[in-house]
Order: C-alpha cells, then structure tokens, then sequence
C-alpha cells in the first residue's frame, strides 16, 4: 500500500508540473522552413519553401520547429 501512495504522488506531482510549466499558448500549427532541400524536391513542390503544418517528426523534420 505505501508504494501505491508514492507512486500516485509522484504521478500527482507530474501532472501539477506539467500544468504549470506547460505554455497555455503552445502552438501546433507551425510556419516550417527546409532550406537543405533542393526547390524540385516532392514536399517543397507540395508546400513551397515557407509552409506551415502540424508539428511532426519524420526524416525531413527532425528537430522542433521555432516559432515564428
């Protein structure tokens, strides 16, 4: 029993963190620039070289995007 209250502790403490110091204003629909890819590539012949989407990882988005 004393590790169950320890634990629901700790998961009480996580959520209190995360709804403190999580941004109210965190966006997901980012502006996403590639300038390593060539102008014909598929996804900038899609999009354009300046497009927004929602955040994703794949192997043409590897990193979090900055907000602009």
């Amino acid at each position: 029993m004393p590790g169950l209250c320890v634990t629901a502790l700790i998961g009480a403490a996580g959520l209190v963190a995360v709804l403190r110091l999580w941004p109210a204003n965190d966006q997901t629909i980012l502006r996403n620039d590639l300038p390593d890819l060539p102008a014909d590539y598929l996804h900038l012949s899609e999009h354009g070289p300046h497009h927004t989407h929602a955040v994703f990882f794949d192997n043409l988005h590897r990193r979090w995007p900055k907000a602009a």
